[in-house]
């Protein structure tokens, strides 16, 4: 029965590679899927990057210019309590303006600077979340495709296992001819022969032999 084994397992494999083509179209999808909401999660997150730089900058430059009014404000009423002093615009008088000046300017360029930082340090973080969505979403599609291509692979093997299967049915080599050749059972009708057996109604015009039938019990044939 080597022959229907084959028949069998051509069959058994068609069907295993139809439905493992399905199953690999499923699980690709679903693989896919969790990517592009991964993907989705990463440009979200991208997007409050992005806010909370320009809220950054907004911020930033409000305290700025609030430090350089408060400089200004500052200098300004030293100045005013010089004049009211009976101060001339020089000497000491001079060097505390300049000091209240050079202190309200490095005030304003520390605020500039860790606003920068922080701005950098936003985009840079919303950069990298678009760069991770954007492989991310490459890599579902290559996984929709791996999936599609794993998913013809099978059902082309399935189909030709198929085929197969039914080739063999066909032609008598499978399991129909395995089933006939054992209901026939080798057997293959011919004429008797053996005139010595009393059991033989011999109708081929040769005497059977007396001594097998002494009596004629059998009829005046023999």
């Amino acid at each position: 029965m080597a022959l229907s084994d084959s028949v069998f397992g051509n069959a058994g494999g068609a069907v295993s590679d139809l439905f493992g083509a399905f199953g690999a179209e499923q699980n690709a999808n679903l693989k896919a899927e969790s990517l592009d909401l991964k993907a989705k999660g990463d440009l979200a997150e991208a997007q409050q990057y992005d806010l909370a730089d320009q809220y950054t900058k907004t911020i930033g430059a409000v305290q700025s210019q609030q430090q350089q009014r408060s400089t200004t404000m500052q200098i300004g009423g030293q100045q005013a309590a010089q004049a009211g002093a009976g101060f001339a615009a020089s000497g000491s008088g001079l060097d505390i303006l300049a000091d209240s000046a050079s202190q309200g300017a490095l005030a304003k360029a520390t605020i500039q600077t860790g606003t920068e930082e922080k701005s950098e340090s936003y985009e840079l973080m919303a950069n990298t979340a678009r760069m991770t969505a954007a492989g991310e979403e490459q890599i579902a599609n290559e996984t929709r495709s791996a999936g599609q291509t794993a998913m013809w692979g099978d059902i082309a093997g399935g189909l030709l296992k198929g085929a197969a299967a039914v080739a063999g049915l066909a032609t008598g080599t499978g399991l129909f001819g395995d089933l006939a050749s054992a209901a026939v059972g080798g057997f293959s009708p011919s004429a008797p022969t053996d005139s010595s057996d009393p059991l033989v109604i011999n109708r081929y015009g040769t005497p059977a032999p007396t001594s097998n039938n002494p009596a004629k019990l059998l009829g005046s044939i023999y």
